[in-house]
């Protein structure tokens, strides 16, 4: 194996480590001397857009002959992929391999009436595919979700590295069965040792049940330029402290790790607390409101 193949194998292992990137510059200068040059450019300057079109067009080629429909760059390489669901299914696994790539967007193909699918039928292939296991951030781009697509999802054996969950649009019957589901799901979620470490998951917007601590966002005064608004922080309730009490700290029912990177969580950045630690009052600190001009 070359050398440059091998530091190239130790950046999809550790996606986070910019010292291989900037290796595998130096090894690649003589040959390819373009994505050397916007390797160096993106770790050093700016991380998205400084690695040539003719570059990129090239390093994701191999990605897109395995079906990959789009590629976004970071730090020089690959760093999203978005598939259909069909190829991820088949090629998942030799798409990951190839590149540092951390988050999987897929995909499902427009019903013949023009609706979107529904994720449920095709959730047992997903939670049993062995390349699950090696995506960070999962991503659902379309398609409708309900409580069950998240039992299924929760229930795989290949999730231990996922750190972010995004989903499609939500479908419930009936108000009296969203309860009745979203009832079942928390004590599934809760006893999830993967739930209680990520940093977000993508459905605590859309329950009932406001655990853990919450930013909401007012606008007070529109302008032709821009708007003022507020942002308010709400504590967490005495409900979800007691939560933490049981499971320790859970990063995704705090708003603070919402918008943090997986790239913080294999650096150590985020989140604040270590998954699992023991509740302190400095984790529940009130962030004051504010207004933005």
């Amino acid at each position: 194996m070359s050398r440059d193949a091998q530091i190239m194998r130790a950046i999809v292992e550790h996606p986070e480590h910019d010292d291989l990137r900037l290796e595998f510059a130096t090894a690649i200068e003589a040959h390819d001397p373009d994505w050397a040059r916007g390797i160096r450019r993106s770790v050093n300057e700016y991380p998205y857009d400084r690695v040539a079109d003719s570059v990129q067009a090239r390093v994701a080629e191999p990605l897109k002959r395995l079906g990959a429909t789009s590629v976004t760059f970071e730090r020089g390489f690959p760093r999203t992929a978005q598939m259909p669901l069909e190829t991820f299914l088949l090629h998942g696994d030799e798409i990951l391999s190839l590149a540092p790539i951390l988050e999987v967007n897929l995909t499902l193909p427009y019903l013949d009436e023009g609706y979107w699918p529904y994720w449920n039928p095709h959730m047992p292939a997903l939670a049993a595919c062995p390349a699950l296991a090696r995506v960070r951030e999962l991503t659902f781009s379309r398609g409708w979700f309900d409580f069950d697509s998240v039992r299924l999802l929760i229930g795989s054996r290949y999730i231990e590295k996922l750190l972010r969950l995004t989903g499609g649009d939500w479908s419930f019957d009936s108000d009296a069965v969203r309860e009745q589901q979203e009832d079942e799901m928390w004590p599934l979620l809760l006893e999830s040792s993967v739930f209680r470490r990520m940093l977000s998951w993508g459905i605590l917007h859309v329950t009932r049940r406001n655990l853990g601590d919450r930013t909401t966002t007012e606008t007070l005064i529109q302008y032709e330029s821009s708007d003022r608004y507020r942002t308010t922080y709400h504590a967490m309730s005495e409900e979800s402290r007691a939560l933490e009490q049981k499971y320790g700290y859970i990063p995704c029912l705090h708003a603070s790790n919402w918008s943090a990177t997986v790239l913080d969580v294999l650096r150590g950045v985020k989140p604040g607390f270590p998954a699992g630690a023991k509740p302190t009052e400095e984790m529940y600190v009130v962030t004051p409101p504010y207004e933005h001009l």
